[in-house]
């Protein structure tokens, strides 16, 4: 991950409501399951 991606990505973590971390968690671990069912 370039460095602007990586600041963007802080800040939506940081500027984010509750409610969307609990989402952006969720879309996170779905990711990886689809991620270890693929075999990485």
């Amino acid at each position: 991950m370039n460095q602007n991606a990586a600041s963007y990505k802080k800040a939506a973590i940081l500027s984010a409501s509750p409610e969307r971390l609990i989402s952006m968690l969720y879309d996170g671990a779905l990711d990886a399951m689809r991620d270890a069912k693929r075999g990485f």
